[in-house]
């Protein structure tokens, strides 16, 4: 388990995060929504030991987050963030197999490499392998680190809770390749112990994916729990100023605007 316990963060006076305590249980993605400035990419900063909070601490694993080395850390514990660049040529796998690095000391066993294969196989950059990463669309690149952050954290045939955080990991992707990256999330979790936290902005994507949703507004959360139990017509205008109304189809809750 994740927990963050009464987290606050502020920069130049400006408080963006006030007293956050939220739990991110093992095999479900939970997913943090809320308009601009709500303060999410902050709070998967702070999950991710980029920046440390003002008050308040993060336990993962049991352990304080602050007391983790980075290098130990990134053995069970992958970030996607949203804007990644890279200036230097590298082929493809070169890319994926840096999210092996935390594994090996100085040169890629089989077992690694093996990994890296299997990984851009899953998100289906295999066949680019070779090409210069430069060289791919926004689409194409993205795609990439979803495999590098998946060999970061690929199952192991241990019982360690592997975590992996995303900042908007969707963009630049058309829709196929989204709901695509949804499935093939629980797909891994389906063989390792995971926790996923995500912030996304398509409120359909998270209604539904998502197990625990978690709703931010000015810094604090507005509310948290189970999908059904957050995702309401009242907290939606309340939170995104959206007029919205539910349908069941078939048995099943759909979203509509």
């Amino acid at each position: 388990m994740i927990k963050a316990e009464n987290i606050s963060y502020s920069i130049n006076n400006m408080l963006l995060l006030d007293q956050i305590s939220l739990a991110f249980q093992p095999n479900e993605i939970s997913m943090i929504l809320g308009p601009n400035g709500a303060g999410k990419s902050t709070l998967i900063k702070i999950l991710s030991k980029q920046i440390k909070p003002n008050k308040g601490r993060v336990i993962t694993n049991g352990n304080v987050l602050q007391n983790i080395s980075q290098s130990e850390l990134a053995k069970t514990q992958a970030v996607l963030s949203q804007n990644i660049h890279m200036v230097f040529p590298m082929k493809v796998e070169e890319v994926v197999m840096m999210g092996r690095y935390p594994h090996f000391s100085s040169k890629a066993e089989s077992n690694d490499k093996e990994i890296v294969l299997e990984a851009m196989k899953l998100f289906q950059v295999d066949e680019m392998a070779q090409r210069n990463y430069l060289t791919l669309s926004g689409g194409e690149k993205q795609r990439v680190h979803f495999a590098r952050v998946a060999a970061q954290v690929w199952p192991d045939g241990k019982q360690q809770l592997k975590i992996l955080l995303l900042d908007e990991p969707l963009t630049f992707l058309d829709i196929n390749y989204q709901l695509d990256f949804m499935k093939k999330l629980k797909v891994m979790m389906n063989n390792q112990p995971m926790t996923v936290i995500g912030v996304v902005h398509d409120l359909n994507l998270a209604y539904k994916y998502s197990d625990q949703v978690i709703f931010l507004k000015s810094g604090k959360v507005f509310s948290q729990g189970r999908k059904e139990d957050v995702f309401t017509t009242s907290s939606l205008k309340e939170v995104f100023n959206l007029n919205a109304k539910f349908i069941l189809n078939e048995g099943v809750r759909h979203l509509l605007f």
